[in-house]
């Protein structure tokens, strides 16, 4: 079931977890430009060794997206925002993503590969999405949850600097069924909680 932040902020602010002290600042209007901003993804390798044993990676490309904390045993991905129209003051719009994810899944002689692109931060759907090979829509990947931070604050330019960062990240059920179906797995658990996080950054021009 699809999410909305409409729905969300529909209820008292901590049934939601919104971090003390974070702040809105709406701008004048919807934002039209997202530039010069991060957003990443942190998932305990104990996630990555569970996919893993169901035969399951998950790679970025460029690889160079992807580092490793072994004192932290974390792995993240790093993505470069690339344009967009998403705006936290208004929590509209999405903020569109560099590269791509390579899901692969091997069982006996059998490999299966679903690249997916067109990835984003949807701000209306709270999640992470992207579009996968011979799709014209997207699906939701995982889904922003836990204590979730926000802030807006306006430049010296009239530009806005932006961010919003979630404790926790799950398995969203569209991506989750829709990726077993791709690679022939059970890998996928919806609604499963990664243990891991995201945090984002970026600039918008109105």
């Amino acid at each position: 079931m699809r999410r909305s932040w409409a729905r969300l902020l529909g209820v008292p602010a901590v049934a939601i977890g919104i971090t003390a002290g974070a702040a809105i600042v709406a701008p004048a209007a919807f934002a039209q430009t997202d530039s010069a901003g991060t957003v990443t993804v942190t998932v305990p390798l104990s996630y990555v060794a569970q996919l893993a044993k169901a035969g399951v990676v998950v790679v970025p490309v460029p690889l160079s997206e992807l580092s490793v904390n072994s004192a932290n045993q974390t792995a993240t991905i790093t993505f470069t925002v690339t344009g967009g129209d998403g705006d936290v003051g208004t929590f509209s719009g999405q903020v569109d993503l560099s590269g791509k994810l390579h899901y692969t899944a091997v069982s006996g002689h059998r490999v299966n590969t679903v690249p997916v692109r067109g990835l984003d931060l949807n701000l209306v759907n709270a999640d992470i999405e992207g579009t996968p090979a011979g799709r014209s829509t997207p699906v939701a990947l995982l889904d922003l949850n836990g204590s979730i931070a926000f802030n807006v604050t306006e430049n010296a330019d009239n530009t806005y600097a932006e961010s919003i960062s979630a404790s926790d990240l799950t398995v969203d059920p569209d991506g989750a069924a829709y990726l077993d179906r791709a690679l022939h797995t059970k890998a996928f658990v919806a609604n499963q909680d990664t243990g891991g996080s995201m945090a984002a950054s970026w600039t918008f021009t109105p």
